[in-house]
């Protein structure tokens, strides 16, 4: 897989236009798909508006490109009919999940930071008017604990 930059955020990927070799569009990504213990990306999740194939499954080996501009597949066969379990975890879902440090103090996941094809960490917000004097944080992937779903705890040290 080629890409022109180097780390996307979810807003950026979500309706991320996904088209063939020549600029035919197939559809828009609705979700990213990762193995939760490591984050490498499975896949997207693909609304394509069609009638009869609404919900579409695009593996990350077919993906060729993947830019601001875009997603480009060799084809319309590079899309799989979304099945009813799908490879890894929602990452575009995990969006307003609490995050609560060691100390108990806490924030939300804002977004999530993709490189490559790989969920690399998450932007965390501790509140809009924290995060107008101090910015938002990026949380490494490798710092988080996700506790059964319910909340991600990590370690102090890495605010």
């Amino acid at each position: 897989m080629r890409g022109d930059l180097g780390m996307l955020s979810g807003r950026q990927l979500h309706g991320l236009v996904i088209k063939d070799h020549n600029g035919m569009e197939l559809g828009r990504i609705q979700e990213v798909l990762a193995d939760p213990t490591n984050g490498r990306i499975f896949g997207f999740l693909v609304d394509t508006s069609s009638l009869l194939t609404r919900r579409c499954f695009l593996p990350m080996d077919q993906v060729r490109q993947l830019s601001l501009r875009g997603v480009v597949v060799d084809g319309r066969a590079a899309l799989r009919k979304a099945e009813r379990t799908l490879p890894g975890e929602a990452q575009l879902a995990q969006r307003g999940r609490t995050v609560y440090r060691m100390n108990g103090a806490s924030g939300v996941i804002a977004d999530i930071l993709v490189e490559q094809d790989q969920v690399c960490g998450w932007e965390i917000s501790q509140g809009l008017l924290h995060d107008l004097r101090h910015k938002r944080r990026f949380l490494p992937r490798e710092q988080a604990e996700n506790r059964g779903g319910a909340f991600i705890e990590i370690d102090q040290s890495s605010f």
